[in-house]
């Protein structure tokens, strides 16, 4: 009989999950920079050379904006959402070079303006800068010489310090307007003010802000910026997490035709989604993920890889719809407002779904994380104040209501091993002699 109860009970956890779920919303991303191109000009080294850059090489410009072209067809026939992130070279290139026969296979119009008109919407252009000769102002208004109106997303910034030489870089003003610096001769004295931070960056990238979630980073004048970025502020602008790679935590999601990493990044992604999904993270939230592209890199080897990465990804959104979805970092913002109702969510990378849950007929409270979850079977149960607790238990079951686990323990840190079991949801008790402490989902994917 207490078999079958524990079963019921068990099964509305799993159903409370399912009711609960939230989804993964991603997004492709791409960055051309300052510096581009590596390796041009006979520097053996692969060392940046600007010399030979977009704006200053015909020849260099006409063969990255056809591999743009390119990746935009792909985006095209492939239904998925891209926010092309330019610095101020390939813009400029754009200007200088962007005519006559070059035009031909965008029905002779600039790429840009391609990009921005024949694309079905799923194409945003987003300013993207390094604060160097041109602030955030100075590459929106390089788009608008080029006919074609910016997005009002940043598309990366130094969140820690201002961003080179130029005070106007400093993101903390850009809620209230950046003028063009580079272009102050401009008689039209352009401001502009966006809406959307993304790509939190620290000097030489050493603790980037790698998060899941959106929050509005405060702007304060006594505090270290790098401090004050992690404090929610409904009146500053909404930033946009990137997640990021789930090996070492370190890094965005960023496609190398030479490691051949696509399958890394899909199981990455396919595992975040499913831990959202089924309780390993706080339902209800917002969560974002970027996969991110570096133009200098664009070659076939490259398309194809970034096609493998997304015809999976597509083929696990058509039977999984409500686990994941593309969209536009200006999408993210408008579904986050409309559908969340603007609620903070901070998951840096590296945290595990953290839980505590007191019961009412008890005075006994348990704080305890599982990481990973998802795993292939091995877990770690990092649980607080244990001497707390007299006679700490953990056992698991599958969904039958089967107890398959038993342990007692006295330690901070425990391994669960369920490595010989199949792929599937079960369930942790946390237990007090014979009082459940709390309950915890498990799930196990891509176990032999």
């Amino acid at each position: 009989m207490c078999k079958y109860i524990l079963t019921f009970c068990l099964g509305l956890i799993v159903s409370n999950y399912s009711f609960s779920q939230t989804k993964l919303y991603i997004n492709l991303n791409s960055h051309n920079e300052e510096t581009d191109f590596e390796g041009i000009g006979g520097n053996s080294s692969g060392s940046e050379n600007s010399n030979f850059g977009y704006n200053n090489v015909s020849a260099t410009y006409q063969t990255y904006r056809n591999w743009v072209k390119v990746i935009a067809d792909t985006v095209v026939s492939k239904n998925i959402k891209w926010n092309f992130q330019s610095d101020w070279t390939f813009l400029q290139g754009c200007l200088n070079y962007d005519k006559g026969s070059m035009t031909s296979n965008t029905s002779g119009v600039t790429i840009l303006k391609w990009l921005s008109d024949s694309t079905f919407d799923l194409i945003e252009l987003d300013p993207h800068f390094h604060g160097s000769t041109h602030n955030i102002a100075d590459v929106a208004w390089l788009y608008k010489l080029n006919g074609i109106e910016p997005s009002l997303n940043v598309g990366g910034f130094v969140y820690d310090a201002i961003s080179g030489t130029m005070l106007s870089a400093d993101w903390r003003n850009m809620k209230n307007g950046i003028k063009t610096e580079y272009y102050s001769f401009s008689s039209t004295n352009y401001t502009y003010t966006p809406n959307v931070l993304w790509g939190a960056a620290a000097a030489n990238h050493v603790d980037d802000v790698r998060d899941y979630g959106v929050w509005r980073p405060k702007y304060m004048d006594f505090v270290a910026p790098k401090d004050s970025f992690y404090v929610d502020d409904p009146n500053e602008l909404v930033f946009i997490g990137n997640g990021c790679s789930g090996g070492n935590d370190s890094q965005t999601h960023i496609i190398d035709a030479t490691t051949h990493n696509a399958v890394g990044i899909y199981n990455d992604l396919k595992a975040m989604a499913e831990n959202i999904n089924n309780g390993g993270y706080p339902s209800g939230k917002f969560y974002s993920a970027t996969i991110q592209m570096k133009q200098s890199e664009y070659n076939q080897a490259y398309v194809n890889e970034l096609s493998q990465l997304v015809d999976s990804l597509n083929a696990y959104i058509s039977k999984n719809p409500e686990k994941m979805e593309w969209d536009l970092l200006s999408e993210k913002k408008q579904i986050w407002t409309t559908v969340f109702n603007k609620d903070t969510n901070q998951l840096a990378c590296g945290t595990a779904a953290t839980t505590r849950i007191e019961n009412i007929n008890s005075d006994n409270k348990i704080d305890f994380r599982v990481f990973p979850n998802p795993s292939n079977g091995m877990f770690s149960l990092q649980l607080n104040n244990v001497l707390a607790i007299k006679k700490l238990k953990i056992e698991v079951y599958n969904v039958l209501g089967n107890k398959i686990l038993s342990k007692n323990t006295i330690q901070d840190l425990t391994t669960i091993d369920l490595s010989h079991y199949r792929n599937g949801m079960y369930m942790c008790r946390i237990m007090n002699d014979n009082e459940v402490l709390a309950v915890q989902p498990l799930l196990i994917l891509n176990n032999k």
